[in-house]
């Protein structure tokens, strides 16, 4: 028995034991699997070693890793796997483990180092003194190839500050990015001396000109950028105190217009700009400006296509539309050549085949364009971050009729030129309306409805009526419910001026609309209306009702301060002004809203004092903040060397100003006699207060000749008018002494002269019609004339009554280019220049006599666009020349102080504005200049040596 109980006991040990032992389950033990947490490194650049800020695996139970790569591992530029093995510390109870990760290593950019050259004096030739740059990477040099521009062995053969550039082209290209730089070489004047130092500011107006769109950014406050059709595009940003120029770099006015502004809703700094003025088949394809630090610098893609910021249409739509879940894919919706889709951030632009798009749309006088795609609206809620945004509509300036594209259009599954576009149903038709209407514009609303304003025409002229749509989408994208929102009548204006041509939301505030009217001139103009109840009802906060207008109906709820700007009107009859197509409600500040038109932009602070919209009083007090915008094309510049007028001007749209102060806008406002576009101005020789003024009378406006005696202050028409003229214009000179006054009008058959201030004309003879005309400025009595047409220079040595042929061959004008141009300098009896233009090569001067000029080309210069003069330099007994040409291949702004001799540039890479224009100098202070820029107004510049 006690042997039994002994086998029994030694049994239930073993139970006991054997199961996990005292006190287990009853069931055997195994070891553990651990849990392996590796975050994802992120992507390091080539030449970082790995270390713990990538290998920093960790695991649930004690041990220890090893990693392959080890750290320490320089891995090469692209996609690596990494692994790691978890070794347990008790690995009786926890088992070995492994995981693996990867990494992404980006190629490393050197640094290119390229200390600024000392001076040289022109003709030296580049060599490795000046093109000396290193590339290096975390302090080791990179071995590679440096291409300069200008190469080596380049002859520096112009004065002035020159950029001298390298691409840096690494041996290693698997591992290392390519690189540039540059740096600014001082080439000084023969005599080894550096250049003058020039800054350059604008002569203030403020404005002038048509800004078709202006833009709040969606996401960084106090952020906006606005564009103008011929005049670049300005930013006014969080660090800004006024509108800031960005396009001043360059050199070729064609592309100094934006036809579209887009904004990365994911990054503040990122800025696309479509620019190229005409969409014509006579016109040069668009470029596309990427910048990536809110304008301050751009890369420049070409594109193969034309854009058109001064075609009709220029203020439809917002044509440009970043994806705002995946920021790589933009769209841009072109005039005729479809929609375009750039997946790479816009370094390419493919166009989708799902949506080919058929537009022709009225532009007035019966004539049409094709407008494509106005609007592209990426539906962000329809996605997510990191993937391309599936839901995306493309509002076409299509009526559907006649072989027209719809006007609503989506995709489901955007981000691709293969996405699938379908018209979106129930969408509104125009088959019965007298006047079929197509999208102008296409806003989305914060609460998911598109708002679509639709017309008859292109705009700014030419549309008459027009309609509000509201779409909310449904649940499959293609269809939901169409609802028209009424507009108000425009008030007081004509059955004809009923067109709309812009929308408002504003993005905090469902339901609050603005919408503004196009084409209508009076009684008001223009007129921007507010609802804060998706349209039910309308309050005018635009127009005001002008004591000479009696017959406007304005409610009289707005004010407009001009007091910075009086050329835009005296007080009390300012009003909104014309073509509207630019309209935004500030998204952090709903009281803050911007609308433009074609002379500038409006910006009210108050705007909410318009609630409620049915029944409001308060006013609504807009204000001309254009301080920093100056967009006019001017065509005349005249700099009187005495009396208080400092500078004329003649100036397209807004006419001209006599300006006593440069850096205000003239209190007395610009020219009201005439009304009209100058054509040419001339002062007086002996006494510069006496103004001529010959202006453009296509349009109706006259007098069509003017006289001032207090320096362009005040004006008064001739008391008669050459016989035959319709329209005036031309070329207009007058006598050094003023006994005689030449003009050649632009619709007679003869040049005219009057000896009795304008009282009567005489048919000039010699000289054919249509010439440029001259007076000498030293010798009273002489006038020359230059013929455009035929390349023949005439003369008269009796107050222009007959006029001789002195030369033949000069060269002849062109079309679109800048037109050949005669200068009379005042220091000597016939002391003649002539530019070329640019249908031409040099510069020309007299080097016959005073009695027989014949002008011959001068050394060294290759082009001449304009000449002007001024005070001579400190011992120097030359005037000073200031001409916009090239000499060599430099184009840019030159001075010469030694009547031609040699030229020393002026301006550099950063101040072209989109080319020079019309120059002339100051004869009060040396080194002084002025000149117009492509649409950026009138430029000043100053120098102290």
């Amino acid at each position: 028995m006690k042997c039994r109980c002994a086998i029994a006991f030694v049994a239930l040990v073993f139970l006991l034991t054997g199961c996990g032992g005292p006190g287990g389950s009853g069931t055997s033990s195994q070891p553990a699997t651990p849990t392996i947490t590796w975050p994802a490194p992120a992507a390091i650049i080539y030449g970082t070693a790995l270390s713990s800020a990538q290998l920093n695996a960790s695991a649930n139970y004690p041990g220890t890793f090893s990693y392959s790569p080890l750290a320490g591992t320089v891995l090469s530029a692209g996609s690596h796997s990494l692994s790691v093995t978890f070794t347990p510390s008790d690995s009786s109870k926890v088992l070995s483990g492994t995981a693996t990760n990867t990494i992404t290593v980006n190629k490393a950019t050197p640094t290119i180092t390229w200390n600024t050259p000392a001076t040289v004096s022109v003709g030296t030739a580049l060599s490795a003194i000046q093109l000396d740059a290193t590339a290096s990477f975390g302090g080791a040099s990179v071995p590679g190839t440096f291409a300069y521009t200008p190469a080596s062995g380049t002859v520096m053969n112009t004065a002035g500050s020159q950029t001298l550039s390298v691409t840096f082209t690494p041996t290693d290209a698997a591992n290392y990015n390519s690189a540039t730089g540059s740096v600014t070489l001082t080439v000084g004047g023969s005599s080894g001396g550096g250049s003058p130092s020039y800054s350059f500011t604008n002569v203030k107006i403020l404005a002038g000109g048509y800004i078709p769109g202006v833009y709040f950014h969606p996401t960084q406050p106090n952020l906006m950028y606005a564009r103008t059709d011929i005049g670049g595009i300005y930013r006014w940003g969080p660090n800004d105190t006024q509108w800031v120029p960005l396009l001043d770099w360059l050199s070729d006015g064609f592309f100094n217009g934006g036809d579209a502004i887009g904004l990365d809703p994911t990054d503040p700094n990122k800025l696309y700009v479509a620019v190229g003025l005409y969409s014509n088949s006579w016109a040069k394809n668009g470029e596309m400006l990427i910048s990536d630090d809110m304008g301050a610098t751009f890369k420049t893609v070409p594109l193969d296509f034309k854009n058109g910021s001064n075609n009709p249409g220029r203020g439809m739509g917002d044509r440009i539309a970043v994806d705002p879940n995946m920021p790589s894919i933009v769209y841009f919706g072109t005039r005729q050549d479809g929609l375009r889709v750039s997946t790479d951030s816009g370094n390419s632009w493919p166009q989708a085949s799902g949506l080919t798009v058929v537009t022709s749309v009225s532009i007035g006088g019966g004539n049409f364009m094709p407008m494509g795609v106005v609007s592209v609206l990426p539906i962000k809620s329809s996605g997510s971050s990191g993937s391309a945004t599936p839901v995306v509509y493309a509002a076409v300036a299509g009526t559907g009729l006649n072989g027209n594209s719809q006007g609503l259009y989506v995709t489901t599954n955007g981000g691709s030129t293969t996405s699938t576009w379908t018209a979106v149903a129930g969408q509104p038709s125009f088959a019965s309306a007298p006047k079929p209407m197509s999208p102008m514009q296409a806003k989305l609303g914060p609460n998911g409805s598109i708002y679509i304003i639709y017309g008859d025409g292109a705009g700014g002229d030419g549309e008459t009526v027009g309609q509000l749509w509201k779409f909310t989408p449904g649940s499959n994208w293609t269809s939901g419910t169409w609802t028209q929102i009424a507009l108000p009548a425009n008030v007081g204006g004509p059955s004809d001026q009923q067109g709309y041509g812009s929308v408002a939301v504003d993005p905090s505030h469902p339901g609050t609309i603005m919408v503004g009217t196009l084409n209508q001139y009076w009684p008001t103009g223009d007129v921007i209306y507010r609802s804060t109840d998706d349209g039910a009802t309308w309050r005018d906060v635009s127009s005001e009702k002008i004591p000479s207008l009696p017959n406007s109906n304005s409610p009289n709820l707005a004010t407009h301060s001009n007091t910075n700007a009086p050329y835009v009107g005296a007080p009390g009859t300012v009003s909104t002004g014309n073509w509207n197509t630019g309209l935004v409600i500030d998204p952090f500040n709903p009281d803050h809203a911007i609308y433009t038109f074609g002379g500038g932009l409006w910006i009210t602070h108050d705007l909410t004092n318009a609630d409620p919209s049915a029944s409001s009083v308060g006013i609504v007090d807009w204000k001309f903040e254009d301080e920093g915008i100056e967009e006019t094309a001017t065509n005349v510049l005249l700099a009187p060397p005495s009396g208080n007028t400092i500078l004329l001007s003649g100036i397209g749209d807004v006419y001209g100003f006599a300006h006593t102060d440069l850096t205000v806008s003239p209190a007395q406002g610009n020219y009201q006699v005439s009304r009209a576009m100058p054509t040419s101005m001339d002062f007086e020789q002996n006494t510069p207060t006496t103004v001529l003024r010959a202006s453009d009378g296509t349009y109706g406006a006259t007098p069509l000749g003017v006289i001032s005696t207090d320096g362009g202050i005040t004006w008064a028409g001739f008391a008669a008018m050459p016989p035959g003229t319709k329209t005036g214009g031309g070329s207009i000179a007058i006598a050094a002494d003023g006994s005689s006054i030449v003009w050649a009008t632009q619709d007679t058959t003869s040049v005219w002269y009057s000896k009795d201030g304008g009282k009567t004309w005489t048919a000039s003879t010699g000289i054919p019609a249509q010439s440029q005309v001259v007076a000498d400025r030293a010798k009273a009595g002489v006038f020359y004339g230059y013929s455009g047409s035929t390349g023949d220079l005439t003369m008269s040595i009796d107050d222009g009554v007959t006029f001789f042929t002195i030369q033949t061959g000069l060269p002849i004008a062109a079309p679109f280019t800048a037109a050949p141009t005669l200068y009379s300098l005042p220091d000597a009896p016939g002391d003649l220049w002539f530019t070329a233009g640019g249908n031409a090569s040099g510069l020309y001067t007299n080097t016959g006599t005073a009695a027989s000029p014949y002008l011959t080309t001068v050394s060294g210069v290759q082009k001449s666009t304009s000449l002007g003069y001024g005070k001579a330099a400190p011992g120097s007994s030359k005037l000073t020349l200031f001409l916009a040409g090239t000499i060599g291949t430099q184009w840019g702004l030159y001075r010469s102080t030694d009547g031609g001799a040699s030229w020393i540039r002026i301006n550099d890479d950063a101040h072209q504005y989109g080319g020079i224009d019309h120059v002339t100098g100051d004869m009060r202070t040396f080194g002084t200049v002025y000149f117009s820029g492509s649409g950026r107004g009138i430029l000043w510049g100053t120098s102290t040596n």
